[in-house]
């Protein structure tokens, strides 16, 4: 607050009345603060406000501080996704709806292969690859934020408001691993896990499984292998969006290949350094659009003026401008 005063030039006390709202700030204090907290001044009059629950992070986010940080700037992001959806209320149903049958308890850790193959017959999804996971989150009622800070977590789930849900996805990892972390955060959230099974170990082989079901993983790699090739694995990932890494825990997790031979594969990773990049081309991010698309939506129906659509997208808009 102090840092934020001496950027503005009013008092930290000034500060705290503005933001408890015993005082208002004129306009060209106005302009200030947006200027100093990266905000259109279109920020403070917005009416959508958003109340965040708890994060679930997949990995440890490195402090509170930064943890407050990220929570601020999905607040912000998420208001705007909120008045863009409100523009349209009469067409479109965003909120998330839990699947017929979902959440899901499971009893014992194999249980999870089950409940994945669940979720893809209710959500008509066959055994093909899931072109894009995100694209098809955001189908389902779920919004998605990309998190292009330095971070140290994979993705985290947080709840707000009443039933919904936002994934917060860090764009420092490639998209395989980004998918993997995605469908981690969806079992959390589609699963009942009791204390006897390891909550992170369910929740990552329900990822997996919704990803590469255990058909599909047999069908590529076969009932049984003495050995896997790292050529083989690497245009497995590039068909499924599943890493190297995975399909060897996966292949080891289904009994396909031994115990010993998933360890040494999985130390050849980490000797080589490919624990977080793999080797080869990287699987392409998935980023969202369907924010973008409403809003240009509403720019095209004049519903918002072109300030306006700049405010919710956070960034320089035009009709005329494709990018």
């Amino acid at each position: 607050m102090r840092d934020l005063a001496r950027k503005v030039g009013v008092s930290h006390n000034a500060i705290s009345k503005y933001e408890r709202g015993e005082m208002t700030p004129s306009s060209g204090i106005l302009i200030q603060l947006a200027t100093a907290l990266e905000v259109q001044v279109d920020y403070f009059f917005r009416q959508v406000k958003v109340n965040l629950g708890k994060p679930q992070f997949r990995s440890k986010i490195e402090s509170k501080e930064e943890e407050k940080r990220l929570l601020a700037k999905i607040t912000n992001w998420l208001e705007r996704y909120l008045e863009v959806e409100e523009i349209f209320s009469s067409e479109i149903d965003p909120n998330f709806q839990f699947p017929t049958g979902f959440p899901q308890r499971i009893s014992q850790i194999e249980d999870v292969e089950d409940a994945a193959g669940a979720l893809r017959e209710v959500w008509s999804l066959g055994s093909d690859p899931i072109d894009n996971l995100v694209e098809l989150l955001e189908e389902k009622g779920f919004n998605i934020f990309l998190d292009e800070s330095n971070s140290n977590y994979d993705a985290c789930l947080i709840p707000f408001n009443d039933n919904d849900y936002i994934f917060s996805v860090n764009l420092r990892f490639p998209g395989d691993r980004q998918r993997l972390s995605l469908a981690h955060e969806l079992g959390h959230l589609l699963l009942k896990i009791p204390d006897t099974i390891d909550s992170e170990q369910a929740a990552n082989r329900f990822g997996a499984a919704l990803l590469v079901p255990k058909s599909t993983a047999i069908s590529q790699l076969g009932k049984k292998r003495k050995r896997l090739s790292l050529q083989e694995l690497y245009l497995l990932k590039h068909k499924y969006g599943l890493s190297m890494q995975a399909w060897i825990r996966r292949a080891g997790e289904l009994g396909i290949i031994s115990n010993s031979h998933q360890k040494t594969l999985l130390k050849e990773f980490k000797d080589n350094g490919w624990r977080e990049i793999e080797p080869g081309d990287q699987y392409q991010q998935e980023k969202p659009h369907r924010m973008e698309r409403l809003v240009y939506k509403a720019l095209a129906e004049d519903l918002v003026s072109e300030s306006k659509a700049s405010d919710l997208l956070g960034k320089e808009v035009s009709y005329a401008l494709i990018d």
